[in-house]
Protein backbone atom coordinates (compact mmCIF):
# COMPACT_ATOMS: atom_id res chain seq x y z
CA UNK A 1 0.00 0.00 0.00
CA UNK A 2 2.95 2.37 0.60
CA UNK A 3 3.67 2.38 -3.13
CA UNK A 4 0.21 3.82 -3.80
CA UNK A 5 0.96 6.82 -1.53
CA UNK A 6 4.16 7.42 -3.49
CA UNK A 7 2.27 7.23 -6.78
CA UNK A 8 -0.42 9.63 -5.59
CA UNK A 9 2.23 12.02 -4.23
CA UNK A 10 4.17 11.90 -7.49
CA UNK A 11 1.05 12.68 -9.49
CA UNK A 12 -0.25 15.43 -7.21
CA UNK A 13 -0.96 18.56 -9.20
CA UNK A 14 0.47 21.89 -8.14
CA UNK A 15 -1.32 25.23 -8.44
CA UNK A 16 -0.70 25.35 -12.21
CA UNK A 17 -2.45 22.02 -12.62
CA UNK A 18 0.89 20.48 -13.59
CA UNK A 19 2.22 17.22 -12.31
CA UNK A 20 5.94 16.96 -11.70
CA UNK A 21 8.00 16.81 -14.88
CA UNK A 22 8.57 13.33 -16.24
CA UNK A 23 12.26 12.89 -17.15
CA UNK A 24 13.80 9.99 -19.02
CA UNK A 25 17.13 9.34 -20.69
CA UNK A 26 17.03 7.59 -24.06
CA UNK A 27 19.63 5.04 -25.14
CA UNK A 28 21.66 7.62 -27.09
CA UNK A 29 21.85 9.94 -24.07
CA UNK A 30 19.07 12.30 -25.13
CA UNK A 31 17.22 13.63 -22.08
CA UNK A 32 13.45 13.96 -22.63
CA UNK A 33 11.43 15.97 -20.11
CA UNK A 34 7.66 16.31 -20.35
CA UNK A 35 5.13 18.33 -18.37
CA UNK A 36 1.41 18.96 -18.88
CA UNK A 37 0.24 22.41 -17.81
CA UNK A 38 -3.38 23.49 -17.30
CA UNK A 39 -2.86 26.48 -19.56
CA UNK A 40 -3.44 27.37 -23.18
CA UNK A 41 -0.79 26.75 -25.79
CA UNK A 42 -0.50 30.51 -26.37
CA UNK A 43 0.07 31.15 -22.64
CA UNK A 44 2.86 28.57 -22.57
CA UNK A 45 4.48 29.97 -25.72
CA UNK A 46 4.30 33.49 -24.26
CA UNK A 47 5.90 32.29 -21.01
CA UNK A 48 8.84 30.78 -22.91
CA UNK A 49 9.12 33.85 -25.12
CA UNK A 50 12.33 33.48 -27.08
CA UNK A 51 15.75 31.86 -26.86
CA UNK A 52 16.85 34.17 -24.06
CA UNK A 53 13.66 33.49 -22.08
CA UNK A 54 13.99 29.74 -22.56
CA UNK A 55 17.67 29.79 -21.61
CA UNK A 56 16.95 31.68 -18.40
CA UNK A 57 14.77 28.79 -17.26
CA UNK A 58 17.92 26.69 -16.81
CA UNK A 59 19.64 26.69 -13.42
CA UNK A 60 22.94 26.15 -15.28
CA UNK A 61 22.82 29.23 -17.52
CA UNK A 62 24.84 32.04 -15.93
CA UNK A 63 24.37 34.56 -18.75
CA UNK A 64 22.76 34.69 -22.17
CA UNK A 65 22.50 37.29 -24.91
CA UNK A 66 21.06 37.19 -28.40
CA UNK A 67 21.43 38.78 -31.80
CA UNK A 68 19.01 38.38 -34.71
CA UNK A 69 20.10 35.89 -37.36
CA UNK A 70 17.53 35.91 -40.17
CA UNK A 71 14.36 34.31 -38.81
CA UNK A 72 16.35 32.91 -35.87
CA UNK A 73 18.35 34.17 -32.91
CA UNK A 74 22.03 33.55 -32.31
CA UNK A 75 22.54 32.96 -28.60
CA UNK A 76 25.77 33.44 -26.69
CA UNK A 77 25.68 31.55 -23.39
CA UNK A 78 27.83 31.04 -20.39
CA UNK A 79 26.88 27.98 -18.36
CA UNK A 80 28.01 26.35 -15.15
CA UNK A 81 31.07 24.23 -15.82
CA UNK A 82 33.11 21.91 -13.68
CA UNK A 83 36.05 24.24 -12.95
CA UNK A 84 35.10 27.35 -14.92
CA UNK A 85 32.08 28.52 -16.90
CA UNK A 86 31.45 26.83 -20.26
CA UNK A 87 30.74 29.03 -23.27
CA UNK A 88 28.81 28.37 -26.44
CA UNK A 89 27.12 30.03 -29.40
CA UNK A 90 23.96 28.43 -30.69
CA UNK A 91 21.13 29.24 -33.06
CA UNK A 92 17.53 29.24 -31.79
CA UNK A 93 14.80 28.92 -34.42
CA UNK A 94 11.05 28.51 -34.46
CA UNK A 95 9.78 25.16 -35.75
CA UNK A 96 6.29 23.96 -36.62
CA UNK A 97 5.84 22.48 -33.14
CA UNK A 98 7.92 24.89 -31.03
CA UNK A 99 11.64 25.71 -31.26
CA UNK A 100 15.00 24.10 -31.90
CA UNK A 101 18.46 25.10 -30.74
CA UNK A 102 21.69 23.91 -32.37
CA UNK A 103 25.32 24.42 -31.44
CA UNK A 104 27.22 26.82 -33.71
CA UNK A 105 30.58 26.97 -31.97
CA UNK A 106 32.17 26.18 -28.62
CA UNK A 107 35.47 25.07 -27.17
CA UNK A 108 33.59 23.36 -24.33
CA UNK A 109 30.75 21.53 -26.13
CA UNK A 110 31.21 19.13 -29.04
CA UNK A 111 27.47 18.88 -29.65
CA UNK A 112 24.26 20.46 -28.40
CA UNK A 113 20.78 19.96 -29.79
CA UNK A 114 17.62 21.02 -27.96
CA UNK A 115 14.03 20.87 -29.11
CA UNK A 116 10.93 22.35 -27.47
CA UNK A 117 7.56 20.89 -28.49
CA UNK A 118 4.41 22.69 -27.35
CA UNK A 119 1.08 20.99 -28.09
CA UNK A 120 -2.45 21.31 -26.76
CA UNK A 121 -3.93 18.19 -25.26
CA UNK A 122 -7.56 17.20 -25.47
CA UNK A 123 -9.89 15.42 -23.12
CA UNK A 124 -11.00 11.89 -23.87
CA UNK A 125 -14.26 13.30 -25.28
CA UNK A 126 -12.27 15.30 -27.81
CA UNK A 127 -13.16 18.66 -26.26
CA UNK A 128 -10.18 20.91 -25.61
CA UNK A 129 -9.44 21.21 -21.91
CA UNK A 130 -6.94 24.13 -22.07
CA UNK A 131 -4.06 21.85 -21.17
CA UNK A 132 -0.73 21.97 -22.97
CA UNK A 133 1.97 19.31 -23.16
CA UNK A 134 5.51 20.68 -23.10
CA UNK A 135 8.34 18.39 -24.16
CA UNK A 136 11.98 19.43 -23.92
CA UNK A 137 14.52 17.12 -25.61
CA UNK A 138 18.22 17.83 -25.24
CA UNK A 139 21.38 16.01 -26.27
CA UNK A 140 24.75 17.42 -25.33
CA UNK A 141 28.37 16.28 -25.38
CA UNK A 142 31.31 17.99 -23.76
CA UNK A 143 34.85 18.48 -25.02
CA UNK A 144 36.17 17.34 -21.64
CA UNK A 145 36.04 13.79 -20.39
CA UNK A 146 33.01 13.37 -18.13
CA UNK A 147 31.27 10.03 -17.52
CA UNK A 148 28.08 9.85 -19.61
CA UNK A 149 25.98 8.93 -16.58
CA UNK A 150 27.19 12.01 -14.68
CA UNK A 151 26.49 14.34 -17.62
CA UNK A 152 23.06 12.82 -18.25
CA UNK A 153 22.12 13.05 -14.56
CA UNK A 154 23.10 16.73 -14.49
CA UNK A 155 21.19 17.49 -17.71
CA UNK A 156 18.14 15.56 -16.44
CA UNK A 157 18.09 17.53 -13.17
CA UNK A 158 18.45 20.85 -15.00
CA UNK A 159 15.73 19.90 -17.52
CA UNK A 160 13.28 19.04 -14.74
CA UNK A 161 14.02 22.36 -13.04
CA UNK A 162 13.51 24.20 -16.33
CA UNK A 163 9.99 22.85 -16.74
CA UNK A 164 9.17 23.53 -13.07
CA UNK A 165 10.29 27.13 -13.61
CA UNK A 166 8.23 27.30 -16.79
CA UNK A 167 5.15 26.18 -14.81
CA UNK A 168 5.80 28.96 -12.27
CA UNK A 169 6.25 31.49 -15.09
CA UNK A 170 2.95 30.40 -16.67
CA UNK A 171 1.21 30.79 -13.30
CA UNK A 172 2.65 34.30 -12.81
CA UNK A 173 1.45 35.23 -16.32
CA UNK A 174 -2.05 33.93 -15.58
CA UNK A 175 -2.18 35.96 -12.36
CA UNK A 176 -1.69 39.27 -14.20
Amino acid sequence: MWWMFGLVSALAADSTGAVEPHVLVEGDGTVVTTLVLQASESAVRAAIGDGVGASRLSPDVLSVSSTPSGRCQELTKETRGMFRPFRMKSVWCASAAGWTEELVTSEDFTSFHAEWTIAPTGSSSGVADAATRVTYRVRTDLAISVPDAMLQRSVAQASGTMLERLAARVLRGAAR
